[in-house]
């Protein structure tokens, strides 16, 4: 498959969200730079479910090549931040979670917040809010203030209904400890 294929033919490309369709298109890009890019270029050009699907594809992508995206942040993070899709900006945040170094993210300040809104958003799907809180979380495990930002929003959200952010929520503070709970989030 050429460049001009992936843009050409995208519906064939993604066609389905399978794991099956995403695993041959993440074969089919293999480290053809302009492909990669241009699969980018599918998550914020082509309308739902193309875009969504497209992101999926890029964070399997990532997951095993994933300087591939370093040189995207600059305008990548707005591209996210100002995407409708909530599948799009959720794999764009477990990208940003699991294979880019804080320090290479650029545009912090606007990703944080951006993190918190989601996060305190009950119109946002669970997994979105989720890997906000997960982000959130390395970013507090620099900036402590951050965390304390991030417990004022949990304490204000009924944790009952969204077991997947409660489990995870349970998860950080067992990792802090009691003790180191305490200081961190100056209780």
């Amino acid at each position: 498959m050429t460049t001009n294929e992936l843009n050409e033919d995208y519906k064939d490309f993604l066609s389905d969200s399978s794991r099956v369709v995403a695993d041959m298109a993440v074969h089919h890009v293999g480290d053809n730079k302009k492909m990669f890019s241009d699969l980018l270029e599918l998550c914020f050009e082509k309308p739902y479910p193309f875009n969504m699907r497209a992101s999926r594809v890029v964070q399997i992508y990532c997951s095993n090549k994933p300087e591939m995206i370093l040189p995207y942040l600059e305008e990548l993070i707005p591209m996210v931040l100002k995407s409708d899709n909530s599948g799009v900006k959720r794999n764009f945040l477990k990208i940003f979670y699991e294979n880019v170094p804080l320090d290479k993210l650029p545009h912090q300040a606007m990703l944080l917040n951006a993190c918190f809104e989601w996060l305190a958003s009950e119109k946002e799907p669970i997994a979105l809010r989720y890997y906000a809180l997960k982000l959130l979380y390395r970013f507090g495990e620099k900036e402590k203030d951050i965390m304390h930002e991030v417990k004022l929003i949990m304490d204000n959200l009924d944790l009952k209904s969204l077991k997947g952010l409660q489990s995870y929520w349970k998860k950080i503070l067992k990792q802090s400890g009691e003790k180191k709970q305490m200081k961190l989030f100056g209780d």
